[in-house]
């Protein structure tokens, strides 16, 4: 997986939607959701509502320096390559880039 520090919105953007990916399909939001389905449709309202378009834009307008846009874009990218054993595993490699 290589990730384009040229494009942090891109990647904001795209980690972003991974994350309410996650929540709306998140097992316990789900048997929450099954045990309480007056309450499903407000829940998965919030979700998207908490990732809203509004809010995007909002992020894109920050303008981080460089080499903290860089370090979130390369801390995104270790989350999804390596869980905590993977990651103990490689620390090298981490450190060095």
């Amino acid at each position: 997986m290589n990730f384009d520090l040229e494009q942090p919105a891109n990647q904001i953007k795209k980690e972003i939607e991974k994350l309410r990916q996650k929540d709306l399909h998140n097992s316990d939001f789900i048997e929450f959701k099954k045990s309480h389905e007056y309450a499903a449709e407000q829940l998965d309202d919030k979700i998207n509502g908490f990732y809203s378009a509004p809010k995007l834009s909002t992020i894109s307008q920050i303008k981080l320096p460089d080499p903290i846009r860089k370090e979130i874009i390369y801390y995104n990218f270790i989350s999804d390559k390596f869980d905590e054993v993977d990651f103990a595993k490689n620390l090298n490699l981490v450190q060095k880039n």
